[in-house]
């Protein structure tokens, strides 16, 4: 596995087994929830709407029978027996009965005797409802000498109504809720969306397959080339070769970028054949010239950072390249927070107006002049804020005189009186 064909190889088959296992796993993950789905749309969403339109029917059914029993002496017995609502609440009650217990049969839901039971409550405390509504109308209509008895009696018949009324409230929107909970992926739109993810996902690994192969290929290809490349490079350092043998032995191939690296490595053989005699000089002045570069370099930041006014210098793509010390004072942040960040990226960029725009303008010559020179205020907080002056000038290249940079000097300024 050291070399890189086995590498490559070695990816593709981590990556194979990764993909398989993702992919069967989430087909397995679906076809639960397809499943799911199918409950919901054969059984739990029309449950749903029964128990919903259920509910409907009990409070008017309830309406009337508050409007009966606040007025007992006008009604009698049949108008409560009788009333198409009660049968059409009976009817609805046994229906959703009857499905569940279809279902029941089918399906191994542990919450099915949760189900019966409060369908039982609400039979149950509707039967009750009615009679003690009854039984109100009958206390009221007949002469019953025992005025006391008779009122105890009429009190007990409307506690048991209130009573029901709960009951039957309670058991509704507990299968109401206990529906919706169910019901959470029971949708026409959902159910072609997992269809869809299943082969969106199988396309997926078949193009990964795909693309490991060519990989393959085309690293064994590249492997090849890098290991003639290699013989090349080490015939070079040891100075045993022939410019014209570096470049027969690496072969052409049509990408631009194994041309071009073939293309410098038989270059660089011709020159460092020509040049052998003199490239101990040559080193030891770039050598000097890069010591005498970072000695400069040293003594510029520190001058920097010894001036008692705010630094920062961007590069050509408006990078922060360094800020001084005492812009890290002014700004309250580190150095190696802001370098190679993006000038548009930086928060206190965008509390200064005019700033962005004044380094873009500096920084593309848009500028007549030189330097911009603006004022701006810096809020610390509600009540309190600096007044800074802003020089930013650019950078230029001393050969070409191209725009290179910008650097911006930030000064505390007293705001007249």
């Amino acid at each position: 596995m050291n070399t890189f064909r086995g590498r490559i190889l070695f990816a593709g088959i981590i990556a194979i087994l990764i993909g398989s296992i993702l992919l069967f796993y989430s087909i397995y993950r679906v076809s639960i929830l397809n499943s799911l789905t199918e409950e919901d749309k054969s059984f739990y969403m029309p449950v749903a709407r029964e128990v919903a339109g259920l509910g409907g029917l009990f409070q008017s059914h309830q309406f009337n029978i508050n409007k009966i029993i606040s007025e007992p002496a006008r009604y009698n017995i049949y108008d409560i027996q009788n009333n198409p609502l009660k049968d059409q609440i009976e009817t609805e009650i046994e229906k959703i009965s009857r499905v569940v217990v279809n279902f029941y049969s089918k399906s191994q839901d542990q919450d099915i005797k949760k189900y019966l039971d409060n369908i039982d409550s609400i039979n149950k405390s509707f039967r009750d409802y009615n009679l003690a509504a009854i039984a109100i109308i009958q206390a009221f209509a007949s002469e019953n000498k025992q005025k006391d008895q008779g009122a105890i009696s009429v009190e007990k018949f409307f506690t048991i109504i209130k009573d029901s009324e709960a009951s039957i409230s309670t058991s509704i929107n507990v299968l109401a809720d206990s529906f919706d909970e169910k019901i959470t992926l029971g949708s026409v739109n959902i159910h072609h969306y997992f269809n869809t993810v299943i082969w969106l996902l199988f396309i997926i690994w078949v193009l990964d397959i795909v693309f490991i192969v060519w990989m393959l290929v085309y690293s064994g290809k590249v492997s090849n080339y890098l290991l003639s490349v290699s013989d090349s490079v080490s015939k070079i350092k040891g100075d045993q070769f022939n410019p014209e043998d570096i470049s027969n032995s690496i072969p052409i191939y049509d990408e631009n970028d194994l041309f071009e690296l073939a293309n410098k490595v038989t270059r660089l053989a011709k020159s460092v054949h020509e040049d052998t005699s003199g490239y101990k000089d040559r080193i030891s002045y770039l050598e000097n010239d890069n010591t005498r570069q970072k000695i400069i370099a040293t003594y510029t930041t520190s001058i920097l950072n010894s001036i008692n006014v705010a630094v920062m210098v961007t590069d050509s793509l408006l990078k922060v390249s360094f800020i001084n010390a005492e812009f890290e004072k002014m700004w309250k942040m580190k150095k190696n927070s802001v370098v190679d960040v993006d000038i548009m990226d930086l928060p206190f960029i965008k509390l200064i107006d005019d700033w962005k725009e004044a380094l873009s303008k500096t920084n593309i010559g848009d500028s007549k002049k030189d330097m911009i020179t603006f004022k701006g205020e810096f809020k610390i907080s509600s009540k309190t804020k600096r007044n800074l002056e802003f020089q930013i000038m650019p950078l230029k290249d001393n050969s070409s005189r191209d725009i290179i940079g910008t650097m911006t000097i930030v000064r505390e300024s007293t705001p007249k009186h």
